[in-house]
């Protein structure tokens, strides 16, 4: 597989960056046998195909090609755009632009501005591009270490191969890190070799530009200069510097200090009109500053003419530069496409070790799920006759186990009856005892019960006996008082005594019986 094939549908970042097309995006997967592998990249490899087949690949080392002017397009590599979108790039600042398309942006513009656009415009292009294609080599370097990792990891994740086997993986692996380290070691030595060679443009541009704009300026000066002195003569001195500038091969205008040199003859010749000189003599003094004018201007044609030589020599040393560079600039691009392809064959190389890498561990990985497989059955087995033996001694030991039990209970069950029946006749002695015990308690209980009701009716006979006897005392008592108060009375009646005996009666309390 080429390497425009593997950029354009590689898996990458910067979908829509710039100016391009959707980037199509093809992974194949080997999922459980080879059979699913291999029609997953023959499926890959049909996307690719069609791919290229229906859009062109236009990428940083193709896009200036002259059959892509007619599209709308610059890059449709996704790379490419990446590439572009991390340098923060628009892809339409890397095409070549004429000098006349700046003659159509900028009318008017004086030829010498117009160099310098096109030169500061070309030498950014070129260093934009430089960088843009350093960073997709980085790109592409960055994606194939992250491919062939991932495919080393898939494949130790799948399956570990035996020791031969897996002191082989090692070493491929070993082998593709150092390919990748000599890889990026020579885009680093390409890297800096550009960016020595666009430094050392740019330095020469400027140099360039520099040179251009003193000469403008001088020319401006000049022009302003021949204007101002142009105004001041008279129309003969006129023609006669005319004269002059057309004697020069360059038709230059005139330095300095020959205006300079030609105003004094003319001032000292109106001088000596003034001054009444006669015609010979100011003729004369005309013919010799006229001859030296004419000296001094002939020597200064041949230095313009020296300069204008060495100016053309320059310029011609500078398209040879410029041609070297070009073609110093196609020799790193052709070397730099070799090294892409190179790298493309390697990553093919590579792949398909990895391919047939992939198919030896599957092949393994095959065996050893058979293997496994034919263990586990055997496993199984052996354990259904361990689980069959260990329920069979379970079943032995739960008979015995219940076996056990149950004359443990019957024993318990005896001891219990015969400790019940011990404490039932225990308990009926105690219940007999203590019965015993309660009747001679009541019988004790009732007979000092009788004592002491007997002895309280004997008391309450004695106490109704005294009461009788107190009342019938009283009784005699109180007639011996009603006796002796009738006796009283009638010895004696008077109403003091009557109170007074009355009080006597009731304190007595024999009140009532008089009543």
């Amino acid at each position: 597989m080429s390497a425009s094939s593997q950029d354009f549908w590689r898996t990458g970042t910067g979908v829509g960056v710039g100016t391009g097309l959707p980037r199509k995006v093809a992974k194949g997967r080997a999922q459980g046998t080879l059979l699913s592998s291999t029609k997953s990249m023959d499926n890959l490899n049909q996307t690719a195909a069609s791919e290229q087949s229906s859009v062109p690949q236009i990428d940083l080392t193709n896009f200036d090609s002259p059959e892509f002017d007619c599209l709308d397009y610059v890059l449709t590599s996704p790379r490419s755009l990446e590439a572009c979108h991390r340098l923060g790039l628009q892809p339409v600042r890397l095409l070549y632009k004429r000098l006349q398309d700046f003659e159509l942006e900028n009318p008017g513009l004086p030829v010498a501005q117009l160099f310098e656009l096109y030169d500061q415009h070309e030498a950014e292009r070129k260093a934009s591009l430089s960088l843009a294609r350093q960073e997709r080599e980085k790109l592409m370097a960055a994606e194939e270490f992250v491919e062939n990792d991932s495919a080393i990891r898939k494949q130790q994740q799948a399956a570990p191969l035996l020791s031969n086997g897996g002191t082989d993986s090692g070493n491929w692996e070993s082998q593709i890190r150092r390919e990748l380290a000599d890889h990026e070691v020579q885009a680093e030595r390409l890297t800096q070799r550009l960016e020595t060679r666009r430094l050392r443009r740019l330095e020469e541009s400027k140099a360039r530009r520099d040179r251009e704009h003193q000469l403008t300026e001088q020319k401006q000066q000049q022009q302003q200069q021949q204007q101002i002195t142009g105004s001041s003569s008279r129309p003969r001195q006129r023609s006669q510097s005319t004269d002059a500038l057309s004697s020069s091969s360059l038709g230059a205008v005139e330095p300095w200090e020959t205006r300079q040199r030609q105003a004094e003859m003319r001032r000292r010749q109106e001088q000596r009109r003034a001054s009444g000189t006669s015609g010979a003599a100011l003729q004369d003094s005309a013919d010799q500053l006229a001859r030296a004018s004419r000296a001094k201007s002939s020597q200064e044609a041949e230095e313009r003419q020296r300069r204008h030589r060495q100016l053309k020599r320059r310029e011609l040393a500078h398209r040879d530069r410029s041609a070297e560079m070009r073609r110093m600039a196609k020799r790193e691009s052709e070397s730099a496409r070799q090294a892409r392809v190179l790298r493309a064959q390697s990553a093919t190389r590579n792949h398909e070790l990895a391919m047939e890498k992939k198919q030896l561990s599957l092949k393994e990985q095959q065996l050893m799920q058979l293997e496994r497989f034919r263990s586990s059955v055997e496993r199984r087995k052996r354990l259904e006759r361990e689980i069959d033996e260990y329920k069979e001694e379970l079943r032995r030991y739960r008979e015995l186990a219940e076996r056990r039990a149950e004359e443990v209970v019957n024993r318990r069950s005896q001891q219990m009856a015969r400790r019940a029946a011990a404490k039932e006749s225990q308990r009926q002695a105690v219940a007999r005892r203590n019965q015993r015990e309660q009747e001679r308690a009541e019988e004790a209980w009732r007979s000092q019960t009788e004592s002491k009701l007997l002895a309280k009716q004997q008391e309450a006979a004695k106490l109704v006996e005294a009461r009788n006897r107190e009342r019938q005392n009283v009784r005699a008592t109180a007639e011996t008082a009603a006796r002796l108060r009738a006796s009283a009375k009638r010895g004696s009646d008077t109403f003091d005594k009557k109170v007074a005996q009355v009080n006597l009666v009731n304190s007595l309390g024999f009140g009532h019986e008089f009543k």
